[in-house]
């Protein structure tokens, strides 16, 4: 139900901004496009087919070694960039009301926005990879080199 709540609401979302013709968007209308697009990638990415299928099959992974950090890479991007999205849109209203003639720069909101969620999802590459159990089934897990490492490097992690 969840799944289908988003979807509906999000492209609802797209469609109510982008279907009324060809005209200039209102810099609010451009960052909630942006944020309904962010929101639809984290439905893709996290609550819907590849999900699914890694949760329906005991979070055995099946796509490869290769795909397991990108799509860790892409869950975690997608779901800090919505965040941020939300934080621009939080920062544009206060701008609006604190300076009422300063006009905000949405552009930028939104370029840092993006960037820098996919900044912050990169280690997610280094920090994911594929463990073998001995039962023979193949997981993507985070896996830190030693003891040491792990523990400042998840505080590092986790902290950003």
């Amino acid at each position: 139900m969840m799944i289908v709540m988003t979807l509906l609401g999000n492209v609802t979302v797209i469609f109510s901004i982008c279907l009324p013709g060809c005209r200039k968007l209102r810099r609010i209308q451009v960052l909630f496009l942006n944020l309904a697009i962010a929101d639809l990638l984290v439905c893709f990415f996290t609550m819907t087919p590849p999900q699914l299928i890694w949760e329906c099959m005991g979070r055995e992974w099946v796509a490869g070694s290769v795909f397991c950090p990108i799509f860790k890479v892409l869950q975690i991007f997608t779901m800090v960039c919505s965040n941020y999205l939300i934080v621009s849109v939080a920062l544009d209203q206060i701008i609006a009301v604190i300076f009422p003639l300063r006009r905000p720069n949405t552009k930028n909101y939104l370029l840092g926005s993006w960037l820098v969620s996919f900044l912050l999802s990169l280690p997610s590459a280094y920090i994911f990879h594929l463990y073998n159990d001995p039962s023979g089934r193949t997981f993507c897990v985070s896996k830190f080199d030693t003891d040491h490492l792990s523990i400042n490097h998840r505080r590092v992690y986790t902290w950003l």
